[in-house]
């Protein structure tokens, strides 16, 4: 929030010092509409990188979230895999793993799906 109001303060500083400069013939009116056209491009990029951050922001805070929601997750699906039949488990298995693993020194590896 502080960042949008910090682009609007600086956005109408600058069209003020402009405006400024054009009154007191400093710069003529082509210059002014250079500098100003300039300034908009700055503000559109700056809000198409700010929309861009906004997303990047909101998906870490998802997965944080998500992060700290899983061992709950994984509790409440076990508790419902415990209360099904052998076949009905590896039913709902086969949904979550792509593959699983058993070594010789009694390790399981397993790499879930997508």
């Amino acid at each position: 929030m502080s960042q949008e109001l910090s682009l609007t303060d600086c956005e109408g500083g600058l069209l003020e010092r402009l405006d400024g400069l054009l009154r007191r013939n400093i710069i003529s009116e082509a210059e002014f509409e250079r500098a100003n056209q300039a300034e908009q491009e700055r503000n559109a990029r700056l809000g198409v990188g700010r929309s861009e951050l906004k997303g990047w922001l909101d998906k870490k805070r998802d997965r944080a979230s998500l992060g700290k929601q899983l061992p709950q997750f994984i509790g409440t699906f076990l508790e419902a895999l415990e209360s099904l039949g052998p076949r009905q488990q590896k039913t709902r298995l086969q949904t979550v793993l792509k593959a699983a693993c058993v070594y010789t020194d009694s390790r399981i590896g397993l790499e879930f799906s997508e």
